[in-house]
């Protein structure tokens, strides 16, 4: 039988491990302690430094601008400084500002209620485009300018356009073709009487002329006459203050009044247009079938370059009402001087009275030679003249150019070319 041993305390084994914890308790109470100080310590000292540093500040815009990051030994954390342009100083050697390029100009732009203010509008499409509705509505806009209106058109209805004056209704096309004559020989009286006197046509009345339904003119009208017209609104009604609205199906010379009369100046005659290309859409609910597309597309020329926009057409783009009626407008335009063919070639008076005689001479012979050649005429022409009067007077051929240009300020014809290529082309009748 064993016998039973007492137990043995080892006081040595926890001693050395009490000893061991409580020293590393003690060493790492020490560290927080000196961390604490030390960090206490590098809080006062930054707060005794001057504040030099910025604050962190946000990029205020999407793309930040370039910034500079420096460390500092007194600061824990990186500091960020904005970046700054340096600023321009007031003395000499100080270079000025780059300025920003200004914008290029934007090209010319005409727009709908502009075409009031131009002098030659071209309003063409198909039938049932609304064309005869719009031009009604620029009447009654330069009705409410205090403009003088005058129409023109051989298809003219019953009252349409009353009380305004009307040139050609019932298919008289030779009283349309003296509403063009009118109408031209006024425009250049105007610049005339501009030319030798202080009369500034602006100072005068406004002169619109409609000439509504061109596209059947070509067999109708005299050449001559619309070649005169063409003329004056190629160069001349805006300085004349005088404007037209042609309503045509299209744009070509003939659907304009001829192809004879602008022969060559078609790109010259479009290019001083301002054209809004009506469209059309059916309906089945208005006579014919068709009707204005809501919409059209403006067409103008801006250096030597084509340009188009669409263009949305307003409700309020129609006549006063159904039946063109402007009675309700006409006291504006009545209030000013009303000028008519009377004023322009008085009645019972026979064309280039009042004239010299050897004006009025040259004059007849120029009728007579385009009425039988259908050329114009050119300073050679009228030295091989077998009349008498016209031999008689011994004209130089610089005296027959300067004549030209006279008869032509004067209405009775108009000039072509310059210098020795100088040729007139006579008012027949």
């Amino acid at each position: 039988m064993n016998p039973i041993k007492p137990v043995e305390f080892n006081l040595e084994t926890p001693i050395i491990m009490g000893a061991g914890l409580g020293l590393t308790f003690a060493m790492g109470i020490g560290l927080i302690s000196l961390g604490g100080r030390r960090r206490g310590k590098s809080e006062q000292h930054q707060q005794s430094l001057p504040q030099t540093s910025l604050p962190i500040i946000p990029p205020p815009l999407p793309t930040p601008e370039p910034v500079l990051t420096q460390s500092s030994p007194l600061s824990p954390q990186p500091q960020t400084i904005e970046a700054k342009a340096p600023q321009a100083s007031n003395t000499p050697e100080s270079e000025p500002e780059a300025q920003p390029e200004p914008e290029p100009s934007k090209p010319w732009q005409p727009s709908l209620e502009s075409l009031v203010n131009e002098p030659a509008v071209l309003l063409y499409g198909a039938v049932g485009s609304g064309k005869s509705s719009k031009a009604g509505y620029l009447v009654t806009q330069h009705l409410k300018k205090g403009h003088f209106v005058e129409i023109i058109n051989p298809l003219n209805k019953y009252k349409q356009y009353h009380p305004l004056k009307v040139w050609g209704a019932g298919n008289n096309f030779p009283e349309a073709e003296k509403g063009v004559n009118a109408f031209t020989k006024l425009a250049f009286r105007r610049l005339q009487k501009r030319a030798v006197s202080s009369y500034d046509p602006f100072g005068d009345y406004h002169h619109f002329l409609l000439l509504e339904e061109v596209t059947n003119w070509e067999s109708k009208m005299h050449s001559l006459a619309m070649k005169n017209f063409f003329e004056a609104c190629t160069q001349y009604l805006r300085q004349a203050n005088m404007s037209v609205v042609l309503v045509s199906h299209g744009k070509t010379l003939t659907c304009m009044g001829g192809e004879q009369a602008g022969r060559g100046k078609k790109d010259t005659l479009l290019n001083q247009f301002i054209r809004l290309n009506c469209q059309a859409k059916q309906d089945l609910k208005v006579p014919g079938g068709k009707t204005c597309a809501g919409w059209a597309i403006l067409e103008w020329n801006e250096g030597g370059k084509e340009q188009t926009q669409r263009v949305t057409i307003p409700h309020s783009w129609q006549p006063p009402n159904p039946a063109y009626d402007y009675s309700e407008y006409v006291q504006i335009s009545t209030t000013k001087k009303i000028a008519t063919i009377v004023e322009v070639e008085p009645e019972n008076q026979a064309p280039g009275l009042g004239l010299p005689p050897h004006m009025q001479c040259l004059l007849d012979f120029c009728r007579q030679h385009f009425t039988k050649y259908n050329q114009p005429l050119k300073a050679r022409d009228v030295q091989r003249s077998d009349w008498r009067s016209i031999r008689e007077q011994q004209l130089t051929p610089n005296a027959i150019r300067l004549a030209f240009q006279l008869l032509a300020q004067q209405g009775y014809g108009v000039t072509n070319g310059e210098g020795l290529y100088l040729s007139f082309i006579p008012n027949i009748g």
